[in-house]
């Protein structure tokens, strides 16, 4: 087809007339956009306050796991202090005519110098048993030298170690923790 002049405006008609319809469609386009931007922004938000929730539910269930814990260990190291943990025996020979130490003393402590002393005496015919109380490292009854030795043994044994809970009570933070901090850190 050759050239025509008079199609020139026509063509700036055409030519403005697609400009504009695509300009029309960006517009459009980015209106879309930016209403799927704005509702997965709600959406992550709201999935974020969700996850959110559930980490603080999950912290406030970890602190009650936590305090409950400090609750029985506290109960388990006043239970130590009743335990038998000091112990001394005490070998000898309670008859002349029988020729090696078979006999003893025993002494079975708590930390608190509280429990029994355990005497066994062999014999040639027959062998006795005698057991006497202790409480706060003393008997109430009269203690044989080698009874006396295995108390004393006993009593100059330190207790087991008691351990010191390292949570604060009450709060489910580690002690010298300050409130507001994490009462459970990460390690990368």
């Amino acid at each position: 087809m050759p050239w025509v002049p008079s199609l020139v405006p026509d063509l700036h008609l055409l030519t403005l007339t697609l400009a504009l319809l695509a300009l029309l469609l960006a517009v459009a386009a980015l209106l879309r956009s930016r209403r799927r931007v704005r509702s997965s922004a709600g959406d992550d938000v709201a999935a974020l306050n969700t996850r959110l929730a559930a980490s603080e539910a999950g912290l406030e269930s970890l602190r009650q796991y936590t305090e409950s814990l400090a609750r029985h260990v506290t109960g388990l190291e006043e239970k130590q202090l009743l335990h038998l943990q000091r112990l001394a025996l005490v070998r000898f020979r309670a008859f002349p005519e029988v020729g090696s130490d078979l006999s003893f003393s025993l002494a079975l402590l708590d930390a608190c110098g509280n429990g029994v002393i355990l005497t066994s005496l062999f014999g040639r015919s027959e062998t006795r048993i005698y057991a006497k109380p202790v409480h706060e490292g003393k008997s109430p009854y009269r203690l044989t030298p080698e009874e006396e030795e295995a108390l004393g043994q006993a009593l100059n044994q330190p207790p087991a170690p008691q351990t010191t809970s390292a949570l604060a009570p009450g709060t489910g933070r580690m002690r010298g923790t300050p409130p507001g901090q994490n009462m459970v850190q990460r390690r990368d």
